[in-house]
């Protein structure tokens, strides 16, 4: 099994290999230094097989930002040929052919909601097959800062800050603070309707 394996203090959550029979940890497949190794998005496909041999070759997480941290050089260079055809934009795989040629992507950043495209990189080629919220103009969305803070009892988080255009220390505008859910949850860095919305206002 994979599973995210109990936490010790002061790291962070690694991702390792546990035998499903006996409940024994075998080896820590990632660990991040900072961020524990969760997404919501591990739940829901974002450890990466490789389509023929089914060895795990990557998982993508949240730090500051999303990442996805690639176990093969080979695969590290798809990502960064994947990267290139949308510059200033998160890129994840959805999906790829057995050829590692062909693949169905989504795109998303701080002002544009998730789109997905298919890619032929043999051909340096890239369709759109759905943009899940067309009405939305990412030129007129504001960005989402990270902002570091220390709580009262000395632990460092990531808070996420839209701010109103034209605000400045003579201009300033109130804080409206969007909780997220948890104790396990966390905000990311992504387009965020609700922040957007309250921004414009």
């Amino acid at each position: 099994l994979l599973v995210l394996a109990p936490r010790t203090e002061n790291k962070p959550w690694a991702l390792q290999l546990a035998d499903a029979t006996t409940g024994k940890l075998g080896e820590v497949l990632f660990q991040d230094e900072a961020y524990d190794c969760y997404s919501e998005g591990i739940y829901h496909g974002s450890i990466y097989r490789d389509p023929v041999s089914r060895r795990i070759v990557g998982i993508a997480f949240d730090r500051r930002a999303p990442e996805v941290f690639w176990f093969t050089e080979v695969h590290q260079k798809l990502q960064k040929a994947l990267d290139s055809l949308f510059p200033g934009l998160v890129v994840r795989i959805a999906s790829m052919n057995d050829a590692q040629n062909r693949f169905i992507v989504e795109v998303f950043s701080d002002r544009q909601p998730t789109s997905y495209y298919w890619v032929d990189l043999g051909q340096r080629s890239r369709g759109l097959i759905k943009n899940t919220r067309p009405w939305i103009d990412p030129a007129r969305m504001l960005p989402r800062n990270v902002m570091k803070f220390k709580t009262r009892d000395g632990h460092q988080l990531d808070a996420y800050l839209t701010l109103p255009a034209g605000v400045s220390k003579k201009n300033p505008a109130p804080m409206v603070v969007l909780p997220h859910g948890g104790p396990w949850a966390r905000g990311g860095w992504e387009f965020d309707a609700e922040s957007q919305f309250l921004a414009s206002r």
